[in-house]
């Protein structure tokens, strides 16, 4: 008897599940249907070898290229056989993932693979389409990379509070309410947001194919008068919050007023916590350029969630209670250090700094009172005489009374 068992030990970990759920996307077919092969090309396809090396960042949190061969010999058996196709580590060296990568990074291509994902992606669908709204929104990605001009790793506006590294923006559409993504593009790290939305939503619509009526949902970068022509113009729909900027505050602070003079036209929300309410109102816009104008009635919801009101409330006590003790200490007991206000404008300035910093001035009703304290004192310096006439100083301190 020479037969001997040979056992092969390799680490699982999550590789299974990440191979699993490319491959039930079809990603390799897609990869593979979007990708044109070279003749010369042997050895595995271009698919695979992305459903691999995919595999490969995923669970190892690596992007290095040169990482990736001599994981692939230590993963070798499992890869194989989830894949069901011999291979070797050597389909994975530098020269080839650089090919690849040549191909995805053409942006024609890179489209292509998107719009056969989403299809593959959304099986079952809800009613009306499961296409209701579309959430659009940006971010960036900090990375310890060194700054080349023109090249994608740029110092910009750093959402992770860390202007001092370099970093890409990530364009990303998604379907809401799943959350699965449907288109996505990548900027160098000092492009502006909102320039960036209207051709990430001439994409989905590209991919959606849909002739009207999706709603667009972003944050209020995305409420840019162009961006908002462009989806009126192609009969979709935009819900984003306008940026508190030029003319939108005291709009809104008008609105707020028509609220209160009009509790009547205030109305509970619907779906959302119960004391939620809002009332709703509209005007027009226009977005004109060198070709053409664009004018639509736009619709202009105000919103106050009881969450938010309670949220609200609870700061302006805290902020009164806060104002309240402020002033009172502004004319503490007179002692080392503490400010005497002899004129009343200086006692009135103080409290007005005080009531702008914690935004209660229509809030709280102050009273301030004046004394005057009278003493008798001879001119000049020394002790008094009967040649130095006596003289009468009245000195007059502002306090506050009641708050």
């Amino acid at each position: 008897m020479n037969n001997h068992t040979i056992l092969l030990h390799e680490r699982v970990d999550d590789i299974p599940l990440l191979v699993g759920m490319m491959s039930a996307l079809d990603l390799g077919s897609i990869l593979n249907q979007c990708i044109p092969t070279h003749g010369n090309h042997a050895g595995l396809d271009h698919g695979n070898i992305t459903i691999v090396w995919l595999a490969f960042i995923m669970s190892q949190s690596d992007h290095r290229k040169v990482s990736v061969e001599p994981w692939v010999k230590s993963h070798l058996l499992i890869l194989q056989k989830l894949l069901n196709v011999s291979f070797s580590e050597k389909d994975f060296t530098d020269d080839r993932l650089s090919i690849l990568l040549k191909y995805l990074s053409d942006s024609d291509t890179w489209n292509n693979v998107e719009s056969l994902i989403w299809q593959k992606s959304m099986r079952v669908l809800p009613p009306n389409n499961g296409l209701a709204s579309v959430r659009v929104d940006a971010t960036t990605v900090s990375g310890y990379h060194s700054i080349v001009e023109n090249c994608l790793m740029q110092l910009g506006n750093s959402k992770a509070h860390r202007p001092d590294l370099g970093q890409f923006k990530l364009m990303s559409a998604s379907h809401q309410p799943s959350g699965c993504m449907i288109a996505s593009t990548v900027h160098s790290g000092e492009s502006a947001d909102d320039p960036l939305y209207v051709p990430i939503i001439q994409r989905v619509q590209g991919i959606l194919k849909m002739s009207g009526g999706l709603l667009y949902i972003g944050d209020c970068k995305m409420a840019a008068r162009a961006t908002r022509a462009h989806i009126e113009q192609t009969g979709d729909f935009y819900l984003a919050p306008l940026p508190m900027t030029g003319k939108t505050k005291p709009l809104l602070e008008g609105l707020i007023s028509y609220a209160i003079d009009h509790p009547g036209e205030v109305q509970e929300l619907v779906g959302v916590e119960e004391g939620s309410r809002g009332l709703e109102s509209s005007r027009m816009e226009k977005q004109e350029s060198e070709t053409q104008c664009i004018e639509w009635q736009e619709r202009l919801l105000v919103v106050q969630t009881a969450e938010t009101a309670k949220r609200v409330r609870k700061e302006l006590e805290e902020n009164l209670v806060n104002a309240d003790k402020a002033i009172r200490e502004l004319t503490s007991a007179p002692g080392k250090g503490k400010k005497v206000f002899r004129t009343e404008e200086e006692l009135d300035k103080a409290i007005e700094t005080v009531l702008e910093k914690y935004e209660v001035k229509p809030c709280l009703d102050i009273s301030l009172q004046k004394t005057e304290t009278r003493k008798t004192c001879y001119v000049g310096r020394g002790r008094g005489s009967s040649n130095r006439p006596p003289v009468e100083k009245v000195e007059t301190r502002f306090y506050v009374a009641d708050v």
